[in-house]
């Protein structure tokens, strides 16, 4: 990854359950992690945010679960009244700022739909523009150029107005704020991973999973395609189950049950110990590979994300051709080093925090971000823009 700017960064996760919060400082490709935070409910956001102590010139990323935030990916194709005419710079406003418009009216619906919340009370906290093309072909700079057709891909996050609220009140001059929801980011990062073929990414959380559809090409309904990202269907089964099944049978505590996941997942343990580990969780693997079975059709891959450390390790998870995606192994794909102080928190090396990382990185350098947030600068609210 090329440098970016702005070397101190907190990502700040948030889920109905929860609130947690991993600061550190990148240098190159090195990630220095630096402290992590954590509060179950109930938790005061305004208040957890105050006591991060986060500066002004931060890069700030605010990951969400899917219940408190929408992601889409998408495009817009719209045809030019004569083709043989050169693109202005006029044209390419009027292009940019109508299909930010169009996008924004086709998913808003969907998101107050996913959010389960009034139409007023949900907002969109960011725009991103990227992958100009004219008939099909990318283009970095579309002025000066003939087309029958422009096409830009965009990505919309939406979110609650109490929590824009609370963090327009939290950074009123930091302008490095990106909103994302955590399944967006992963299936951003699993798609560069996985170019190829169909691809379901699996979003495994405490007590459920999510299935997800990435699709490498636009599909069209008229100007708006449908969304990149679909979903697929959901399980009442996660890492819990895993661990419960450890606390159960060996009579020891859950932060227990996460280390022997991890040591397990890395293959560190001895092979009767494995042996054991093995048997006790196979019950709960089979219902994992069962209950997957029923959604996802044969054939393409199965990535999995989870902060589980026994579903992300190195290996292939027992007896399923899914594909683990872990920590580890995104630190070499995408060349970060990552060092922390002694007995820093394992739970904060999780493949979903770099992964949303990875994701902020890319966003915040893409040539058009800035330009996107211009063309929705009157859809947004304060802290946004």
């Amino acid at each position: 990854m090329s440098p970016r700017p702005k070397d101190n960064f907190c990502l700040i996760e948030i889920s109905n359950d929860s609130v947690r919060a991993l600061k550190l400082t990148r240098l190159g490709n090195e990630l220095v992690f630096r402290d992590f935070f954590s509060e179950s409910k109930p938790y005061d956001l305004a208040g957890f945010i105050k006591k991060l102590k986060i500066g002004d010139d931060s890069g700030v990323l605010f990951l969400y679960n899917d219940d408190l935030a929408a992601t889409f990916f998408g495009g817009v194709r719209l045809g030019k009244g004569n083709c043989d005419d050169v693109i202005t710079e006029g044209d390419f406003d009027f292009f940019l700022n109508t299909a930010v418009h169009q996008f924004f009216g086709r998913f808003r619906n969907e998101a107050v739909r996913k959010i389960a919340a009034d139409d007023i009370n949900i907002v969109l906290a960011n725009s991103r523009l990227f992958n100009i093309k004219l008939d099909g072909h990318p283009v970095l700079n579309p002025v000066g150029l003939t087309a029958k057709f422009a096409e830009v891909e965009m990505e919309h996050t939406y979110i609650s107005r109490l929590i824009s609220e609370t963090v327009e009140e939290s950074f009123p001059k930091n302008k490095h704020v990106l909103h994302i929801e955590s399944a967006g980011a992963i299936s951003d990062v699993a798609g560069t991973i996985y170019p190829n073929g169909k691809l379901i990414v699996a979003n495994v959380r405490k007590q459920k999973t999510r299935l997800l559809s990435l699709n490498n090409k636009m599909k069209y309904m008229g100007p708006v395609s449908l969304p990149r990202l679909q979903f697929v269907g959901e399980l009442g089964w996660g890492s819990e189950n895993i661990t419960t099944a450890l606390t159960e049978k060996f009579g020891i505590n859950e932060n227990n049950s996460w280390q022997i996941m991890r040591r397990y997942g890395n293959g560190e343990l001895s092979g009767r110990a494995e042996a054991e580990i093995k048997k006790a969780i196979e019950p709960e693997v089979r219902t994992f590979h069962e209950e997957t079975s029923r959604i996802i059709e044969a054939g393409g891959t199965v990535a999995v994300f989870s902060d589980a450390p026994f579903l992300s390790g190195h290996r292939k998870i027992q007896s399923l051709d899914y594909e683990p995606v872990s920590f580890d192994g995104l630190k070499r794909y995408f060349g970060l080093n990552v060092s922390m102080p002694p007995f820093f928190d394992r739970k904060a090396l999780s493949p979903v925090y770099l992964a949303g990382f990875i994701a902020y990185f890319e966003r915040m350098c893409d040539n058009y971000y800035n330009a996107s947030n211009k063309y929705a600068k009157w859809l947004m609210p304060e802290s946004s823009r």
